[in-house]
């Protein structure tokens, strides 16, 4: 199934590797790039392998843990998967229904 990037999750993922960049090395960076591809790639071969997420509402959301600290949103239709957002895990929940 065809994987597609929102534009909100290509500049979430964008800030999580700012933010990863101005608090550690470039080595946890690259780990942190290879392990949400590694992740893309499961999701990719098996769509419903995370969790099902309330968010908003919405049928079809799933979430996948990429890092301690990072979750990836995304949403399974027909024809693809589409990856919502990332989300820093340390950030106030409530604003997920927002």
């Amino acid at each position: 199934m065809e994987v597609i990037w929102s534009d909100e999750a290509k500049e979430t993922f964008a800030d999580v590797i700012n933010d990863i960049e101005k608090n550690f090395t470039e080595k946890e960076s690259n780990a942190f790039v290879e392990e949400t591809f590694g992740v893309i790639n499961l999701i990719e071969t098996f769509p419903k392998l995370y969790k099902k997420s309330n968010l908003k509402g919405l049928k079809n959301i799933h979430q996948a843990l990429i890092h301690p600290h990072t979750t990836l949103f995304y949403e399974i239709s027909k024809q693809r998967i589409e990856l919502l957002f990332f989300w820093f895990n340390k950030d106030n929940p409530a604003k997920l229904d927002s």
